[in-house]
């Protein structure tokens, strides 16, 4: 499923996008702080529960959203979108008092607040 323009500009979809172009620096110290995080594997399994594989008109593999019905060929993209979905989780940033509903919001803040 091709998105449009104004999917691919939509805020949340440009979080989304910047999430996946961050540094692996940032990346990689969220990752450790998330292992650490109490109830992470919980959040994967409601992630994975939240996607589907579907084949697309060609017979090609993709990954459906079972909130709501959004496509896409990478499942790990997808799982980013999917966590916007989920209720009950939340990510501390370790540098502020700031609370954070998904792990992308949490490294956007990072990236913008506390580089360096």
């Amino acid at each position: 499923q091709q998105e449009t323009k104004e999917e691919i500009m939509n805020p949340s979809n440009l979080v989304e996008m910047n999430l996946l172009n961050e540094s692996s620096d940032i990346e990689n110290s969220l990752n450790v702080e998330l292992k650490q995080e109490k109830g992470h594997k919980e959040m994967l399994t409601e992630i994975d529960n939240k996607i589907e594989m579907v084949r697309d008109t060609q017979g090609g593999k993709m990954w459906k959203c079972t909130e709501c019905g959004k496509m896409l060929k990478k499942k790990s993209k997808l799982g980013i979108h999917v966590e916007t979905h989920l209720e009950g989780f939340s990510h501390a940033c370790t540098h502020c008092d700031k609370v954070l509903k998904t792990r992308g919001a949490l490294c956007a803040h990072m990236s913008v607040n506390h580089r360096g």
